[in-house]
């Protein structure tokens, strides 16, 4: 049988030209993530340059519309910069921003993704990821939250690879969280069910993440990708996610296009 609940989370690149167009993502990816926006230099409010460096709002707009007609989530990430971190940003403005443009706004996505990556101070770090969940949570309302058509509008994951790092934000904001996707890419398929492990005390869902050219050429090999899917399909509230999907072709991986996906598609989601 097929197991149709198991979630495939894919991460596109804006900022990246060629490759995979959002447009053509397989419907058995049926949650995407955009990567990835900021804070623009107001502190108050999203900026959007980097995500749409190349292609155009209006495009990524429309092709995430024809996602979602098809029934598959889209979210977009968000990740400070070296330019104005998190802690320089005013989060409640700024959380409220996002709701209005992102989620109620010309954009229409069903939640936020959050990366915990940041250069900000160690001393403030947690707190201020916490406070950022805790914002986002409080202002896009509880988790299964809909508007009036029946569309989720208060999704939110975050992406994480460090679990010591990020234990305080967890144990304090993990119950906020829809899902977690771990981003140790270079991973063994063993080592990212011990992952799996750590992260599932704090959140419920997890999806265990695997790369295409995600880093000079690297990819997750495509055996671990084969054994991390057949865990998925065998652990509850596992998944899978992969960065990125645009690098999911001939151009990028010197695969055919959608290796990587077909094979945790056929893995964690086919005949059992």
């Amino acid at each position: 049988m097929m197991k149709k609940d198991k979630m495939f989370n894919g991460y596109w690149m804006g900022y990246q030209p060629n490759g995979n167009t959002l447009g053509v993502t397989p419907p058995y990816v049926n949650t995407v993530t955009l990567f990835v926006a900021g804070a623009a230099p107001d502190g108050t409010s999203v900026g959007f340059n980097f995500l749409t460096k190349a292609y155009p709002a209006k495009d990524q707009i429309a092709w995430a519309r024809q996602l979602q007609a098809q029934g598959t989530e889209v979210l977009m990430s968000i990740m400070d910069s070296s330019t104005i971190q998190w802690n320089e940003v005013d989060i409640p403005a700024y959380v409220q921003n996002f709701k209005d443009v992102v989620i109620d706004g010309e954009w229409g996505l069903n939640g936020v993704d959050i990366d915990l990556e940041s250069g900000m101070p160690d001393d403030i770090w947690a707190s201020t990821f916490t406070e950022l969940i805790q914002e986002f949570r409080k202002v896009l309302g509880p988790k299964g939250t809909t508007d009036s058509s029946g569309k989720n509008i208060s999704r939110m994951s975050v992406a994480a690879y460090r679990p010591t790092k990020e234990k305080p934000i967890l144990s304090s904001a993990g119950t906020d969280l829809d899902w977690l996707n771990t981003m140790a890419y270079w991973n063994s398929a063993t080592d990212n069910e011990v992952l799996f492990d750590t992260y599932s005390q704090y959140v419920e869902q997890v999806n265990l993440g695997i790369g295409v050219d995600y880093q000079n050429g690297m990819s997750t090999a495509l055996k671990q990708v084969e054994q991390a899917a057949k865990f998925a399909a065998q652990t509850d509230n596992c998944g899978m996610m992969e960065f990125a999907l645009n690098n999911d072709c001939e151009e990028y991986s010197g695969h055919p296009q959608w290796t990587w996906a077909s094979i945790i598609n056929e893995n964690m989601n086919g005949l059992m």
